[in-house]
């Protein structure tokens, strides 16, 4: 997994990763132990995110990778063609490092 090898650089910038799944939270629980995922897993089984951020296609629930800055402004957003579409984590960290600068 990407993000756990770019944990520590994730955490130098002050930021907090989010992961949502489509599944009821007893169901990811097991996961969440295996993985021993460095950020919260979050089960969203009536997929409310997944339709506030244009997740479903024929109702089937699309990957997205999403940065947000600490005001709720959407920064970056890869709304996948497919579930594992995913983006390059170059660019996924660069647009944290953006979200993180303050404009003077």
């Amino acid at each position: 997994m990407q993000l756990r090898q770019k944990q520590e650089d994730i955490l130098s910038l002050n930021v907090s990763v989010l992961a949502v799944a489509s599944d009821k939270p007893e169901v990811l629980a097991p996961l969440v132990k295996a993985l021993k995922l460095p950020f919260p897993l979050i089960g969203d089984p009536l997929q409310s995110a997944f339709r506030n951020y244009d997740l479903i296609e024929r109702n089937n629930t699309l990957g997205g990778d999403f940065v947000i800055d600490d005001e709720g402004i959407v920064r970056y957003a890869h709304r996948g063609v497919t579930p594992d579409d995913r983006p390059p984590m170059a660019e996924i960290m660069d647009a944290l490092t953006k979200a993180t600068v303050k404009e003077e």
